[in-house]
């Protein structure tokens, strides 16, 4: 007997290479993508097929009839537009809804048995609590553009599905073995690299959202379309581990695996989250991973009930996020570099640390398992990372002893006794008189707001220079603020000793703290 046919669209896709492994050897899998998938062995035939083209979705799908016939098991709808910035994007319609539409209708000609379509969890409204889970009659509340394309694309294919039986397969958050999974890779990354971001979330820290393993996610459609002939009408069924982990319990597992110590995570206001959010976008011109509507979303908690799954599927989750963190983190510590690609992260990040195949050449590979990674002290790594990254955290006391500095400078004008014509030393006066210089208050007040205000700068810069994505800023201007203090008490005529002493001493250690003590920034 024919095996039978199953068209995949997004078939060069993430999920959509792993689900042609899982069933090209009991279908014919047919991938339909913007260009033809020619080095998958587990597809039968590939067309190039535009979503955002109606004659290029008539043009492809005549191609299969042509060379395949009329009757199809099943058709499975991978293929849709996504970004995280949280921005409406013309984008979201053409493809992920009209392209749903325009899909449908065009296989309204085949004698199809099933439509599946890849939606996502997220198109139901979140529980403001942990406790509260979320099934297929829940009601649908998407918080941004992406879950609502996929909210809006579910009803086009509703109201144009003809007689085709569609099941909505609302998957939860996808990862694997190495990550692949943009938000959770993030959140290992700020771990593994110490960012002080990493131990602030704006929300609450139990906030939970379920997640599904790659190998789940496949199992989960092969059963669905085994089980295509009971599945009539429409099908919403949600997909994902019905356990959850809080935010700070993975930060918690992440770390203790990292670095093998304790992890404090502080809860700090939406309001603070969000101006840090823009300064760092709009102030220092950086394309933050965070986004406004993430810190929104702080506290969404999307925890599953998969009873309808289990029932209509049989299916249950094979894997759990708990214990495969350990595994992600392995991959992480094995190679940094390669890890970092395969997220999707910037790798000049751990451009210290050589790629695993870079090392085999100048050094014999040394046997690594997941005891002996365990073995490591927490401020221990391998190779050059332990070479370059201890040094810096060893440093890390100069950026504290910079704001301690500014501290310092900035309420230093309170102690100081005040400075007039009565009180200056006769020579002070005469030199201001000689030289028509302003007032000896004016100046004793303008180098104290000076002071003021340099010694505010030079905390934020020194909290700027602990995150190694704005230390490159903070290190640099902490030194600049450093060569001004130098040079201050010269440019305002200090008719004060104390606060000449106080502008030289702050100055040199400022620059020293800042990029002479620790290694110097891009350098």
């Amino acid at each position: 007997m024919d095996r039978r046919i199953v068209l995949i669209t997004g078939a060069n896709g993430y999920i959509g290479r792993a689900l042609t492994q899982r069933l090209g050897s009991a279908y014919r899998v047919i991938g339909l993508d913007r260009s033809p998938v020619e080095d998958n062995p587990d597809l039968t035939a590939s067309y190039s097929m535009d979503l955002g083209d109606d004659a290029s979705v008539a043009a492809a799908l005549e191609k299969v009839r042509g060379d395949f016939g009329n009757e199809l098991a099943a058709c499975i709808h991978l293929a849709a537009y996504f970004d995280i910035t949280g921005e409406p994007n013309p984008l979201y319609e053409k493809v992920n809804v009209e392209g749903s539409r325009r899909l449908i209708t065009a296989l309204q000609a085949f004698d199809i048995e099933q439509f599946i379509y890849a939606s996502s969890m997220l198109v139901h409204e979140p529980k403001p609590l942990p406790g509260v889970r979320i099934d297929e009659s829940s009601p649908l509340g998407p918080t941004w553009p992406y879950p609502q394309s996929k909210a809006d694309a579910e009803q086009v294919l509703r109201e144009n599905r003809g007689d085709i039986p569609v099941v909505f397969l609302r998957f939860a958050g996808v990862y694997d073995d190495e990550g692949h999974s943009a938000f959770l890779a993030e959140q290992i990354a700020g771990v593994y690299e110490h960012r002080v971001s990493a131990h602030l979330y704006p929300g609450m820290l139990c906030a939970a959202q379920s997640a599904l393993h790659l190998e789940d996610l496949t199992k989960a459609v092969e059963q669905t379309i085994a089980r295509r002939a009971d599945l009539e009408g429409e099908t919403p069924i949600l997909v994902g581990e019905p356990e959850t982990l809080g935010y700070a319990e993975i930060q918690d597992i992440v770390h203790c695996r990292i670095h093998g110590e304790e992890w404090t995570t502080v809860r700090i206001p939406k309001s603070v989250a969000k101006l840090g959010t823009w300064i760092e976008e709009e102030v220092l011109g950086h394309d933050g991973f965070i986004k406004q509507w993430m810190v929104d979303d702080a506290n969404a908690h999307y925890i599953l009930d998969i009873s309808r799954a289990r029932n209509l599927l049989g299916w249950e989750p094979e894997h759990s996020l708990r214990d495969t963190l350990p595994t992600i983190i392995d991959a992480l510590k094995a190679d940094p570099q390669d890890w970092y690609e395969t997220n999707k992260l910037n790798t000049s990040r751990v451009a210290w640390h050589p790629k695993s195949s870079d090392a085999g050449k100048t050094e014999p590979a040394r046997p690594q398992s997941h005891d002996t990674d365990m073995a490591h002290d927490g401020h221990q790594m391998d190779g050059d990372m332990h070479d370059m990254d201890g040094p810096q955290r060893g440093t890390r006391w100069t950026q504290f002893a910079v704001i301690g500095l500014g501290l310092w400078l900035a309420a230093s004008p309170g102690v100081y006794d005040v400075v007039s014509a009565d009180t200056a030393r006769a020579s002070v006066v005469a030199v201001t008189l000689e030289r028509g210089l302003p007032s000896i208050e004016w100046r004793a007040n303008a180098l104290a707001l000076s002071d003021m205000l340099s010694g505010i700068v030079l905390m934020i810069f020194g909290a700027m220079s602990l995150s190694k994505r704005t230390a490159w800023f903070g290190q640099w201007a902490t030194a600049f603020i450093g060569i001004w203090l130098l040079f201050a008490p010269l440019f305002f005529w200090s008719p004060s000793a104390a606060q000449y002493l106080t502008n030289l001493l702050v100055g040199t250690l400022a620059i020293a703290f800042s990029v002479l003590v620790p290694m110097m920034p891009g350098m």
